[in-house]
């Protein structure tokens, strides 16, 4: 069976199986409220959904986690949902920069059904931010925001999604793994990682 799997897709399927066990914080961090807001506050409110926020903020997870081994926004895994990775905190961040008056949230119609709007009401905080970080969220941000929300949503379901069951938590740590060649010595310890795994079970 591991003959069969890609590089990148093995060291995924593993890392997804021990990053299970990562317990998810039960604060919302005020770095993922910031960097939402931020988000908002840069684009116009119908360039700019929940869909796209989220892949926006698992992307810029991913490329920092990549770079630094820390993510920007705080969290260690998203979930899996229908539109790819997610982390369901974006809800409470939504929720308390209303609540705070920050943005305020408007319905809108769209070829393809109800899309939730954000427009800001004040600027962001970006104190807890380096200028190196917000450029890299600014740099995945324009490349994603032209998308539609199908395309990026289908740019996420790649395989490291289709291994995960539906509300699995995804560690970002698994989605920054790049592709390399897979030795006969590396499937030897994934087999022998899988054999141990069952035998637990």
């Amino acid at each position: 069976m591991l003959e069969d799997l890609s590089a990148l897709r093995l060291i995924r399927v593993l890392a997804l199986g021990f990053g299970a066990k990562i317990t998810e914080g039960k604060s919302m961090s005020d770095r993922l409220k910031n960097l939402v807001h931020h988000l908002i506050c840069t684009y116009a409110p119908h360039e700019l959904g929940v869909t796209k926020l989220a892949k926006i903020l698992w992307f810029a997870d991913v490329e920092r986690f990549r770079i630094k081994g820390a993510t920007l926004s705080g969290a260690d895994d998203y979930r899996k949902n229908d539109q790819g990775p997610f982390n369901r905190k974006i809800y409470l961040a939504l929720d308390a920069l209303k609540k705070e008056q920050k943005v305020f949230e408007r319905p809108a119609q769209t070829p393809v059904g109800p899309r939730r709007e954000f427009v800001w009401m004040q600027t962001a905080d970006l104190s807890d931010f380096t200028a190196d970080e917000i450029a890299l969220l600014d740099r995945i941000a324009a490349k994603i925001v032209p998308m539609t929300a199908r395309q990026v949503s289908d740019s996420t379901h790649d395989e490291l999604w289709e291994a995960a069951q539906f509300g699995q938590r995804i560690p970002v740590a698994a989605g920054a793994v790049t592709t390399l060649e897979v030795s006969d010595e590396m499937v030897k310890w994934a087999e022998a990682v899988f054999d141990e795994r069952g035998a637990a079970a």
